[in-house]
């Protein structure tokens, strides 16, 4: 699927296996805002950091999940352009940036935004970017699905549930200027859920 006319984005592995951030994204890519971008090796270390939280099974599910919701979102050829790039980017985060440069992404979004200095990322017309700056950008780019995406997520934890103040507390302490602009319409609630 094309999303967005190619606005291809590259989700860090740090941010693919924070729950509530990876669900808020990925529902916003469902909603065709964004095409969302990874790789085995960025599949791989969110395994190695899920399994330890919740064990081998459910890490390889979400992976699986998440892989076969997103099929196109898969890139494994960028071998030939990890070669190309030197050691200003540190060898670990290099599939990162490799993957970035093969799908033709615009931005990697990655709460590690030091390992991607934007002076060598321009070079390849490519921007790290924060979940916070990334869902505050699409939050101006089409509020009415940002809101409705977060009010889906919101209403979806059942088991165990999650209020609307936990959840709230929680993306502020990752995305507070996200979280500053949501804050007005949740007291109101003023879009109508589709």
């Amino acid at each position: 699927m094309i999303r967005l006319g190619n606005f291809n984005v590259v989700l860090d592995a740090c941010i693919l296996y924070d729950s509530h951030i990876r669900d808020l994204l990925l529902r916003l890519a469902e909603k065709e805002l964004y095409q969302p971008i990874w790789s085995n090796s960025i599949c791989e270390e969110v395994h190695r950091n899920l399994k330890n939280r919740i064990g081998d099974e459910k890490s390889s599910k979400i992976i699986k999940i998440i892989n076969e919701a997103f099929p196109e979102a898969l890139i494994d050829n960028y071998c030939k352009a990890i070669n190309i790039l030197d050691d200003r980017i540190n060898e670990k985060d290099r599939h990162v940036l490799a993957t970035a440069i093969c799908a033709n992404a615009q931005v990697i979004v990655t709460t590690n935004l030091k390992d991607f200095p934007n002076s060598i990322l321009k070079e390849y017309t490519i921007e790290a970017q924060s979940p916070d700056t990334f869902l505050t950008n699409l939050f101006y780019l089409s509020f009415d699905k940002v809101f409705n995406s977060y009010i889906e997520m919101e209403k979806s934890f059942k088991n165990p549930i999650i209020t609307r103040e936990e959840l709230f507390n929680r993306f502020s302490a990752r995305t507070p200027n996200f979280c500053n602009l949501l804050k007005p319409y949740l007291s109101k609630n003023i879009i109508k859920i589709y």
